[in-house]
């Protein structure tokens, strides 16, 4: 069985079992980020599990412990509506395009899988360009008498990659914008796109629907966004139509794909070499 093992400092280069999972706080973890270079981690995580969790709420951006390969970053999650918590819209996003709620893995990207590659300086920055059209039946789904709708487009990554815009206020019942904005993502793999359709409020404003996916499973062209009320089920009728620019995941995938088969030949290298650390886990694998 997996067994957990709390995080102590200098304990990312000590040999670990197979199924040991070195166990973070938010806090160890972005201490850790700190002390060590973003490779160590990764290499480290390339190798062995590990699990950053949060000490209390508000919770956390899952993004940062996503982009140096941590695989299970767990949340606190509400036992009623999540509309407030962008944290747990960020966990459904990232799994949605496998399976949502009735899958909890996704494949690492390749160069985390390598554990030869820095996250701080990845790759160059991705161009996003993201037009929002217009939307449909945000009225009619927050059953309010005078429509008084806009748009907020969330980016949410590492901390270069994460930005938002808002369209303006429209008052009428079917409201069109051609609103365009325009990201730099340096990290596009672990980052998280999210649409909230908002009413607006002179205190607060209400949040409508919202919806978030992954990045690179969001497909170019025209496309029509579905809304996700408080409890993350879709809201017949209501909708935002946006137009999406961005470059070909494939391309990008391929090129980090190859230049992973390298690092991971490099790290195995490296381990077999490295025998204090590396070959207890090794063995440990063979068994």
């Amino acid at each position: 069985p997996f067994r957990c093992v709390a995080y102590e400092k200098g304990s990312l280069s000590r040999a670990r079992k197979v199924l040991d999972v070195l166990s973070f706080s938010e806090c160890e973890f972005q201490n850790c980020r700190r002390e060590n270079r973003g490779g160590e981690i990764v290499r480290a995580l390339s190798f062995g599990l590990a699990m950053v969790h949060p000490v209390a709420q508000p919770n956390f951006n899952p993004c940062l412990s996503w982009a140096f390969g941590a695989q299970l970053v767990p949340m606190y999650w509400p036992e009623g509506p999540t509309v407030g918590d962008l944290s747990c819209l960020m966990q459904m996003g990232m799994f949605l395009d496998n399976g949502g709620d009735r899958s909890g893995f996704v494949l690492k990207p390749p160069h985390l899988v390598s554990g030869d590659c820095d996250p701080e300086w990845l790759a160059d920055p991705v161009d996003i360009s993201v037009k929002v059209i217009g939307a449909r039946g945000l009225q009619e789904a927050l059953g309010a008498e005078e429509n008084q709708a806009f748009v907020a487009v969330h980016l949410w990554g590492t901390n270069e990659d994460t930005s938002v815009f808002e369209t303006s206020v429209s008052r009428v019942r079917a409201p069109l914008w051609g609103t365009h904005a325009s990201f730099k993502v340096v990290h596009p793999e672990v980052a998280i796109l999210a649409f909230q359709a908002m009413q607006y409020g002179l205190v607060r404003s209400a949040v409508v629907g919202r919806y978030a996916l992954r990045m690179t499973a969001v497909r170019r062209g025209v496309r029509w966004v579905p809304l996700w009320d408080a409890l993350g089920d879709t809201i017949p009728g209501a909708g935002i139509l946006v137009q999406l620019e961005f470059p070909d995941w494939a391309e990008r995938t391929a090129k980090l794909s190859a230049a992973s088969a390298v690092g991971r030949q490099n790290a195995l290298e490296s381990s077999a070499r490295d025998a204090d650390c590396r070959m207890p886990l090794v063995e440990e694998m063979r068994l």
